[in-house]
């Protein structure tokens, strides 16, 4: 990331400009998959790829020391993973079965999944890396605990019979998609020091890069699933 997201002095202009960059590459990303998805498909099938090196870029500025200091004293992390994996699922499925009952159980599963992987970057960008440990600490917490709870929340609140969650899947991905990049970033800046903090330094505009790609990506997939569902 720039110097300026990590030295309080620097002028809010940097700061504005960064978020700009980044709110316009958002747009044009997402706008282009849904317009022109027989471009954006071409990432789909490296979505995984793009968000570990994402991960990677933002995560190899985090001491893991800091790290280890919030699962010390993990009163903060399993308050927010109880919020976030029980308390908030669960009040959206209640309302949501209410008010829109065919939408249920699509809102328990969005809403019921773990702390989501790009939120180390958002973090850096918004919060200075100040809270950066904490975030990482709530993906990991949650990543690890989400294949138990979700399926749980499912069994009790939904027909088992209507789907199926496959939880070893579950499990696999995250590790591939959250561990490896996280233990990848400690070891280069365990072993190069200098090498990592030249990636911290430049680290921006490459995660804009691959944030613009997985956008490209996901809407051009959800939209052409879209239309065979239609046309089916």
């Amino acid at each position: 990331m720039p110097n300026n997201r990590s030295n309080p002095q620097s002028p809010t202009s940097g700061l504005e400009k960064d978020d700009l960059i980044l709110l316009i590459a958002i747009a044009i990303s997402t706008v282009t998959g849904i317009l022109v998805p027989s471009f954006g498909i071409t990432f789909e099938p490296y979505l995984l790829v793009l968000l570990g090196f994402s991960l990677f870029l933002n995560l190899i500025k985090m001491d893991p020391q800091q790290l280890g200091l919030q699962f010390k004293k993990p009163l903060p992390i399993i308050l927010l993973t109880v919020i976030k994996l029980l308390i908030i699922p669960l009040i959206l499925y209640a309302v949501t079965n209410i008010i829109y009952p065919s939408l249920a159980i699509p809102v328990l599963l969005l809403s019921g999944i773990s702390t989501g992987l790009g939120a180390s970057f958002v973090i850096n960008v918004f919060e200075r890396s100040s809270q950066l440990p904490l975030v990482v600490g709530m993906i990991i917490s949650s990543s690890i605990v989400v294949p138990f709870v979700l399926p749980s929340l499912v069994y009790f609140l939904v027909d088992v019979e209507k789907f199926n969650i496959p939880l070893v899947d579950m499990i696999i991905l995250l590790a591939e998609a959250l561990f490896l990049p996280l233990f990848t970033g400690w070891l280069v800046r365990g072993k190069a020091p200098k090498m990592a903090k030249k990636i911290e330094d430049s680290s921006f505009i490459p995660s804009v890069i691959l944030i613009s790609f997985m956008n490209l990506g996901i809407y051009a997939n959800s939209l052409t699933i879209s239309l065979l569902n239609i046309h089916l």
